[in-house]
């Protein structure tokens, strides 16, 4: 008996695949197969010959003109926002189905174009994964990883995301609004059954026959879907969609990732607590409201599929989620994903610069207010005990409301639940979006030694000339996330509000490099900074200390230091959001939980930086602990709705009652996070200036 997977149009409005894939129950068996489109050359579009020859391409004669990009009605929205944002670049918009059926639209104009020898789009949006198997043989897409884009771009991918879009080991398109799957459960009910929830897949299908026997109707998954193998085969490491050739996409079968993940479906099935019916289908919704124990899906399910009155209708409070279960010695973790639309690049484009720049800003709701809370939803996301809405009851800034909002609606796992190679990949994801950032005169990388090695620093110089005054900028992400590349736009901004050159400095980050790692690449970044300040145009006896949240906790650790050891001598110190104590019992609100930042998060972020409980006691990581006698002058801004506002009013105190001034600035409405977001949110554009403005006045 066999399996069909079909395809599913509905509410989320995702598109069938237009590969057909079966399960074969008891066979162990996977099909795939693909359409042959394109125009039956076997050429390869990556192959450079005469003159123009650049990027592992031969490259139309760059012209002016419109961008040309085709998208689907979905996304016209953000190309048009893109188009706001960027009024020098004229865009033509196009309205093409992104489907299987616009696939043949796109072939079909495609090998027109390749007759006619004009006429191409720019930039292609696609819902269909397998669009390269044709367009790269037809020598209409470009090669991405040979030029076009920066391997900082393609790198900050997943491993494995990009399979769909490479072929040969080169890259022709990039991947759009990715969702990694996550399992979801009834909380309330596995712990009145008894069960924990599964981290392996043993334990997985072990609680999966039980409920046959113990609960018959109830289910613990569903593989009715034409992404079920997304959810389930790419989650076993059995990679369901990799281009191997020409017009080929090939599953090795006989792979034992893939056999045992197949005999797990077989199983379920058998024992009828794995759903065959579509999670979109009516019947789903009838026959399994109030019947899902467990469920492995993407992380839109909670917006898509259980709190809608159209779906499932889950009642609040009863839906949590955890990572994807796990086969034993797999490394790293694995997930699946559902989801990844595809941006490509028309090899034929005579607009290449402007048409990686729309490309690799990927619109998938990222430019605009919504846009950007959308993003912010997509890479870091909710708690997942807590995906329906928040009491309404705190006063949010209108804009950080609907931020909030789409951050609920995806569902999307929180950093914590993640592994921290994909939690730091997301982070920067989260800022790439925010690039280029404002211009600045210069900009320098270096290296600074440090015990064990080096770390990297950026160095932006505002203006020309030398005796500049001198940042020293530490950024965000709780010891465990960020770089000096996720912060650069942010450091572009204070630069040209302070006057002063900002030396944004790449920490080593936990858990690899324990504390006090982060405090010592710190202190020896601060004082490379003060010996090389001729190099840097900057005057060494003008000189401060900033950073944001885990940042600006470095920061204020630095300030005691340099006190206690005689120098460098500080003018300032700018503290956003900062974390000031370890002790999270006395040093977040709760009333704000779910406002970006959650409890357990904080706990993780400890767990990796610390080496032991007792390093919370210690003031290099709490410096409400410390001695603030002597320290130099502060502004400390915090965010009104943001949990960790206690520790920016304690150490705000803490200085105050050992006489050091202190400009307190806590901004309405705000969560954490809003420093830096001056085209979200107007207010951060006045928290950058009065940064800016205090560090001008204390560097002068």
């Amino acid at each position: 008996m066999a399996l069909g997977i079909r395809a599913a149009r509905a509410r989320s409005r995702l598109r069938a695949s237009s590969a057909r894939v079966a399960f074969a129950v008891g066979a162990v068996a996977l099909a795939v197969t693909v359409a042959a489109c394109g125009n039956g050359s076997s050429s390869s579009s990556g192959s450079v010959s005469g003159a123009g020859a650049k990027d592992g391409f031969t490259q139309a004669a760059q012209t002016s003109g419109p961008l040309v990009v085709w998208v689907d009605s979905t996304r016209v929205p953000a190309a048009q926002a893109y188009q706001k944002a960027h009024p020098n670049v004229k865009l033509d918009i196009v309205t093409y189905d992104g489907d299987a059926n616009g696939s043949n639209t796109l072939q079909t104009k495609v090998s027109l174009y390749n007759r006619t020898g004009s006429g191409w789009p720019d930039v292609v949006f696609s819902a269909e994964n397998n669009e390269i198997a044709w367009a790269q043989p037809a020598g209409f897409t470009a090669p991405l990883s040979k030029g076009l884009i920066p391997d900082s771009v393609l790198n900050n991918f997943s491993p494995g995301a990009l399979a769909p879009c490479t072929v040969d080991g080169t890259v022709y398109c990039l991947r759009n609004d990715l969702a990694p799957t996550l399992l979801w459960y009834n909380a309330p009910l596995m712990k009145q059954w008894g069960y924990q929830v599964p981290t392996t897949w043993a334990q997985y299908e072990q609680i999966g026959q039980e409920v046959a026997r113990q609960h018959p109707g109830y289910i613990v998954g569903a593989a009715g879907d034409t992404f079920t193998p997304e959810i389930y085969m790419w989650a076993s490491q059995c990679q369901a969609n990799g281009i191997t050739g020409i017009r080929s996409v090939t599953v090795n079968v006989t792979s034992s990732d893939c056999q045992r993940m197949a005999a797990l479906l077989d199983t379920l099935l058998a024992d009828k607590s794995m759903s065959k019916l579509s999670v979109f289908s009516s019947a789903f919704d009838k026959q399994e409201q109030g019947k899902v124990l467990m469920m492995p899906g993407p992380v839109w399910y909670t917006g898509a599929i259980f709190n809608t009155t159209s779906g499932l209708n889950t009642p609040k409070g009863l839906l949590a989620a955890a990572p994807m279960p796990q086969w034993p010695g797999t490394t790293p973790a694995t997930t699946g994903n559902v989801g990844g639309g595809l941006w490509l690049l028309s090899a034929h484009s005579a607009h290449l610069a402007e048409a990686v720049s729309f490309a690799r800003k990927r619109p998938n709701g990222l430019f605009g207010v919504k846009a950007v809370g959308s993003l912010l939803a997509e890479v870091l996301g909710p708690k997942v005990d807590q995906t329906f809405p928040r009491e309404e009851s705190v006063p949010l800034d209108p804009v950080a409301q609907q931020m909030l909002d789409d951050f609920v609606a995806s569902g999307r796992p929180n950093a914590h639940l993640l592994p921290v190679e994909q939690a730091r990949a997301n982070f920067e994801a989260l800022f790439e979006g925010l690039r280029p950032g404002e211009d600045v005169f210069a900009t320098a990388d270096h290296e600074i030694p440090v015990e064990g090695g080096t770390v990297r620093a950026r160095s932006y110089r505002p203006a020309d000339g030398d005796g500049l005054g001198l940042v020293v900028y530490f950024h965000g992400g709780g010891w465990l996330l960020g770089s000096h590349e996720s912060h650069d736009t942010i450091c572009r901004s204070l630069a040209n509000a302070s006057g002063a050159v900002i030396l944004n400095v790449d920490y080593r980050l936990a858990p690899e490099a324990k504390f006090p790692t982060a405090v010592e690449d710190a202190w020896a970044a601060l004082q490379w900074g003060v010996e090389h300040a001729a190099e840097l145009h900057a005057d060494p006896s003008r000189v401060a200390v900033a950073g944001d949240s885990a940042g600006g906790n470095l920061a204020a650790v630095l300030a005691q230091r340099a006190r206690d050891e005689g120098g460098p001598a500080l003018r300032f110190q700018l503290l956003i959001y900062p974390v000031t104590s370890a002790d999270i019992d006395t040093g977040f609100d709760m009333t704000y939980e779910a406002h970006f930042l959650y409890r357990d998060e904080i706990l993780w972020h400890q767990e990796h930086y610390f080496r032991s409980p007792e390093d919370g006691r210690d003031p290099r990581v709490s410096p409400l602990l410390g001695d603030a006698t002597g320290l130099p002058p502060a502004q400390i801004q915090s965010a009104e709705c943001d949990p960790l506002h206690v520790q920016a009013e304690q150490y705000r105190d803490h200085l105050r009652a050992a006489g050091v001034p202190v400009d307190y600035r806590s901004y309405d409405g705000m969560i954490h996070g809003y420093f830096g977001l001056e085209s979200v949110f107007p207010v951060a554009a006045d928290a950058m200036r009065a940064a800016g403005d205090a560090l001008r006045a204390a560097l002068a």
